[in-house]
């Protein structure tokens, strides 16, 4: 355990990544326990709950251990309820099974009427009130979210259940953070250079910061302390509201900056408002603010939905973004620049975090010239080379040189047509259809099979939509809809070879 947990805790956040968390119970037993054997497949979802917790208490507290040794960490974590996973079980509903509640029924023979009627012995039967939801969700969620009858809420609890501690995740990145800047700039007293140099830190991924500010500061600016103070819902946090107040008020002093005004060339002393002091004391007090978030879910849901393209916008290209890449895809233009990482993203292999970047040379003729200036200039550099069929010729070249250099060069040829011949044809005609809803609908019949999907698309585009084909955009879409397990032979080929050309080695390199 002691040498897996960092893997157990990224393997965790990935899944949370890839909406793939219905399953991370039996993931995580499959993986760490021995006694019993098949322990996912034999025991009910209660009992891996609760091998579950215990394999989060010690990768929790190893983690402190070994990298905040003097944090006084006391672990209190029972289930991951927070707005960001109740918005993520709505989002994901279609994935969930009955699985897990039909096992439990089967074994313990416990009938619908059971649940409904004689939930409290049903919870003691199945070591539900062992592990503190005697009461089903009734003291975890307001009750405007409560599902309608008990056997809906077990569901929706079993799949609370696999959540990892996102929160708990959240707040030791956030203490490591804070931990390194105090360090750094301790030592800078000591080892002071002429150039201010930054103090590192560990941005906080998507799902952590999510699960980190379950009030946005949008919605406190919206209520602010007083308004959520009011909500009747949240009469039993009078006390909090009241040390959140005396905190900004008794702080504030230090939370202050003497700048020159731009106007009259004075300097004064600005305070940070005392409202801004509250959010801050308010997102530190994790039970309140998920109370709160959780009252407002659809507001969270709202922000977090008007949020998605701009966050996806930004996050696409990081998947391409990388300095000194350890190896190259060179490509002929910007559909499969946008494409392969998108589709290598979908299929859990993150480019950039492997070292690996999509390299656009933009023509045929630019790819042939790249490949022999990058061979040249970073020759430890490895290369994967992506031609359309009409370029035969750059094909070749590049062959005689990767015919006996094959652990560091390969060629990939599209034999037919161009990128965008590669995805089926019916997946090509429904992202079509999506991309530009207006005019008539195209059809897979209005293809001619003789000819490439480039030459075709034009002359549909004009005669059904009165529209021009946009290359990139299609691209985009379509990397995001088509089945990542039913990807063409070349993109599962492209990826393969990265992937081998990237794998860590213990003792040779190739080069």
């Amino acid at each position: 355990m002691k040498e897996a947990y960092l893997g157990v805790i990224k393997g965790a956040c990935n899944r949370v990544l890839h909406f793939e968390v219905d399953d991370s119970i039996n993931s995580l037993l499959r993986l760490l326990i021995v006694e019993p054997p098949k322990a996912d497949e034999v025991l009910l979802i209660t009992d891996k709950f609760f091998l579950y917790q215990a394999l989060w208490k010690a990768t929790l507290e190893l983690l402190y251990e070994e990298f905040l040794p003097l944090f006084p960490y006391e672990h209190t974590w029972q289930m991951e309820v927070t707005p960001y996973t109740m918005l993520l079980c709505e989002l994901t509903a279609e994935l969930a099974t009955t699985r897990e509640l039909d096992d439990l029924q089967t074994l313990t023979q416990i009938t619908d009427e059971q649940l409904e009627f004689d939930f409290q012995d049903v919870a003691e039967k199945t070591g539900l009130t062992r592990l503190g939801f005697g009461n089903g969700l009734a003291n975890l969620l307001p009750p405007s979210l409560l599902p309608r009858t008990r056997r809906e809420e077990l569901l929706l609890l079993f799949r609370l259940m696999n959540f990892p501690p996102l929160t708990e995740l959240a707040l030791f990145q956030n203490r490591y953070n804070a931990a390194l800047r105090h360090q750094f700039e301790r030592l800078a007293i000591a080892f002071s250079a002429v150039e201010k140099v930054q103090a590192p830190s560990f941005g906080m991924p998507e799902a952590l910061r999510n699960s980190y500010f379950p009030v946005d500061h949008e919605l406190f600016k919206r209520y602010g302390l007083t308004g959520f103070e009011q909500e009747p819902e949240l009469t039993s946090f009078k006390e909090d509201f009241a040390a959140i107040r005396r905190l900004a008020a008794a702080n504030k002093a230090h939370f202050r900056d003497d700048v020159i005004c731009p106007c009259c060339g004075d300097k004064t002393t600005i305070e940070v408002p005392e409202e801004v002091l509250q959010y801050k004391y308010l997102v530190d007090n994790k039970k309140l603010g998920i109370a709160i978030g959780l009252l407002h879910l659809q507001e969270f849901r709202d922000n977090y939905t008007q949020n998605l393209a701009k966050h996806l916008n930004q996050f696409l290209p990081e998947l391409n973004r990388i300095d000194n890449p350890e190896c190259l895809i060179l490509v002929e233009g910007e559909s499969e620049e946008i494409a392969i990482p998108i589709l290598a993203f979908r299929k859990h292999f993150i480019l950039s975090q492997r070292g690996i970047q999509v390299y656009n040379s933009k023509s045929k003729e630019k790819l042939a010239a790249d490949f022999l200036t990058f061979r040249a200039k970073y020759p430890n550099r490895k290369m994967i080379c992506l031609l359309d069929s009409d370029a035969k010729k750059e094909r070749d070249n590049i062959e005689r040189i990767v015919k006996d250099n094959k652990h560091k060069y390969r060629m990939v040829f599209i034999e037919q047509g161009t990128f965008e011949d590669l995805f089926e044809l019916p997946y090509a005609v429904q992202t079509l259809n999506e991309l530009y809803p207006d005019g008539e609908e195209i059809l897979v019949s209005d293809f001619d099979t003789t000819k490439d999907f480039l030459s075709n698309v034009k002359r549909i585009m004009f005669q059904k939509k009165q529209a021009t084909f946009d290359k990139v955009a299609f691209a985009k879409l379509i990397s995001l809809r088509v089945d990542v397990d039913q990807l063409p032979t070349e993109i599962n080929q492209i990826l393969d070879i990265a992937q081998d050309f990237t794998r860590a080695t213990t003792y040779f390199k190739n080069r």
